[in-house]
């Protein structure tokens, strides 16, 4: 795993940085779940209950218009926070790897005070990719590639937007392959996810069937795969789960990127010896 305090930082393969991504997340779920948590839920709940209210439209009942658009807006809403989230998540994670104790409220706090940064690169790449892959799913990978590294480069170099892009683009054409695997990688163990979440539902359903003897047609109608509302649930649940995952595979790329092209593990070695011995000198002083 990815730490700079004792052995250093070292450059990880495809692989070893999503593994250390995962590490991070089951060494500290609280801290990780803590700050995605309060958008990533909403956002799924919020998401699977609109896909439900527009996938089987039966007319123009009174009020319908008005929930539509105001599960619009909470989506929106809610997405745009998650590029905030994000932000917090890298946030995070570059001071856990400085070994500096942080808070999900710190985090949140660090994002909010560059939110705009944060929104404007995550609409851009969300607008670009989407306008992208409306002609293939090729096309798509590069602006994705080229914007994914934002959200770390905002909250370790406190970039504005115009910076943001250039040094966003800078790093991200070098790794336009490892991005895309990374992205791979994450969805399918989105798929994976989802898939495990809805058997272990249809499970609990069987064997609540079995100990009470009840009957749980409606149930079994409502929790089946044949119902698109259900598989979208699921889906949603998945992502929403590997959401810090995510974020902190992608911030451990750019830092990766960096120790590569920049030396950015000698950096940070020789920033925390100034560190101690700017904490020990009032130590010494004090005789």
């Amino acid at each position: 795993m990815l730490e700079t305090v004792g052995a250093g930082l070292r450059p990880l393969t495809t692989t070893a940085i999503v593994d250390a991504a995962v590490e991070h997340v089951r060494d500290d779920p609280v801290l990780w779940y803590g700050i995605v948590a309060p958008v990533s839920l909403p956002l799924a709940a919020v998401g699977l209950w609109f896909f439900d209210l527009t996938h089987d439209y039966r007319g123009d009942p009174d009020g319908y218009g008005g929930r539509v658009v105001l599960g619009a807006a909470a989506i929106a809403l809610l997405f745009h926070l998650r590029f905030v989230a994000t932000g917090a998540l890298a946030w995070a994670l570059e001071r856990r790897l400085r070994g500096v104790a942080v808070s999900a409220g710190e985090a949140w706090w660090a994002a909010l005070r560059r939110s705009l940064t944060l929104v404007f690169a995550g609409a851009l790449l969300w607008a670009l990719s989407v306008a992208a892959g409306f002609f293939a799913l090729l096309p798509a990978i590069v602006p994705f590639a080229l914007l994914v590294l934002a959200p770390p480069i905002i909250m370790g170099e406190e970039t504005r937007p115009l910076r943001t892009l250039r040094r966003s683009i800078e790093l991200g054409w070098l790794e336009v392959g490892r991005a895309f695997s990374v992205a791979c990688i994450l969805g399918l163990g989105a798929l994976l996810l989802a898939l495990g979440t809805a058997l272990s539902l249809r499970a609990a359903l069987e064997l609540a069937r079995t100990i009470f003897y009840a009957d749980l047609a409606y149930w079994e109608a409502v929790l089946s795969f044949s119902n698109p509302t259900f598989a979208v649930g699921a889906l949603l649940f998945g992502v929403a789960l590997l959401e810090p995952v995510k974020a902190l595979a992608f911030a451990l790329l750019y830092v990766d990127r960096r120790v590569r092209t920049e030396g950015f593990d000698l950096k940070r070695k020789v920033q925390l010896i100034l560190e101690r011995q700017k904490a020990a000198a009032p130590t010494e002083a004090a005789p």
